[in-house]
């Protein structure tokens, strides 16, 4: 048999099985559905482009209006004391925090912000910290008071020292950190034991059967729930700065004194935010309304007119859905 130079050239159409074949990936065509949902994609992203630029434009101002004021605040004490008191509302940091009742009696007032600050700074060494000069804490109060009409107690203490904290305001000659004042930390208490799950406790057999079934049916209860409660507090987190605490779960949570089991309420997306809002009203958690239900809360307690409710949601706009602080609403403006 002659051989071919070309063992690959082909003589007949019997040759072609011998030629080589490379695999091409061809792209599949877009299915209707995806093109429908690429163009629902892309109108969305160019309609929230400007709002999104705005929000990071806002975020940016923010941030560098905290940086001037946080610079102001490192001031030496002499330069920080200069500032006229006509014009001193620039060193106001806008906290979000409760406001005192203007109707208070000012000597009374007087005495308790003095009281509450002299608690404050006696429990400061049981954190670590130990003031040398408190004239630097003492006119950021005085700002908090003067200009912003704040309630002086244990926690709004603690969120304006911890922002002067944060900001590196303090001198080290005006305040010290001494870690070994700090008391050791308590060992951690065993770990709750979870209660059986209904399927566990139908197979018990002695022992009190009856409160096992009971606390395997509320844990049942609220385990078949926790994804949608993950998902809720990651919105706390992402839309509200809002950090559930233990005792905010026990409060809202626990199987026998909790706010969901006490008023008997179904997890369900509604009832969650019904929850929020009442944490915002009762101040566990500040600011954690939209827009909307401070002023349906206002239009139901008459407060404010129909006309002027479609006139806020006309200026308002994407905004009359987001938490109210974005717009500049106060919560309790009208407490």
């Amino acid at each position: 048999m002659r051989q071919g130079k070309n063992k690959n050239k082909i003589y007949s159409r019997f040759d072609i099985g011998r030629v080589p074949v490379t695999s091409v990936d061809v792209a599949k065509p877009e299915t209707a559905q995806q093109f429908r949902e690429r163009l629902a994609k892309e109108e969305e992203a160019r309609i929230n482009a400007p709002i999104k630029a705005a929000e990071q434009q806002l975020a940016a101002t923010l941030r560098q209006m905290t940086e001037e004021l946080a610079q102001t605040w490192r001031l030496p004490l002499d330069k920080l004391q200069r500032f006229d008191r006509n014009y001193a509302d620039a060193l106001h940091v806008e906290l979000s925090l409760p406001k005192e009742n203007q109707d208070a009696n000012p000597e009374a007032l007087m005495q308790s912000v003095k009281a509450e600050f002299k608690t404050f700074v006696d429990n400061l060494p049981s954190k670590g910290y130990v003031f040398n000069n408190s004239v630097r804490f003492q006119s950021f109060i005085q700002t908090q008071i003067v200009f912003g009409g704040v309630k002086i107690d244990q926690s709004s203490l603690a969120t304006m020292f911890a922002w002067l904290v944060n900001h590196e305001c303090f001198s080290e000659s005006e305040l010290r950190y001494v870690p070994e004042l700090v008391p050791p930390t308590e060992a951690e208490p065993e770990p709750e034991v979870q209660p059986l799950t209904l399927s566990e406790a139908l197979m018990v057999a002695e022992g009190d059967r009856d409160k096992l079934l009971r606390d395997a049916v509320e844990f049942d209860w609220l385990n078949a729930h926790r994804s949608m409660i993950e998902v809720w507090t990651a919105s706390l987190a992402r839309d509200w700065n809002i950090y559930p605490s233990p005792a905010d779960w026990k409060f809202l949570f626990d199987k026998h004194t909790g706010y969901f089991v006490q008023r008997n309420l179904q997890f369900t997306p509604a009832n969650l935010d019904k929850a929020r809002v009442m944490m915002s009203r009762t101040r566990r958690w500040l600011q954690a309304e939209t827009a909307q239900e401070v002023y349906d809360r206002l239009l139901v307690a008459g407060t404010v007119s129909y006309a002027n409710y479609v006139g806020r949601f006309n200026q308002l706009g994407t905004k009359w859905t987001r938490p109210c602080r974005e717009s500049g609403i106060s919560a309790y403006a009208n407490d």
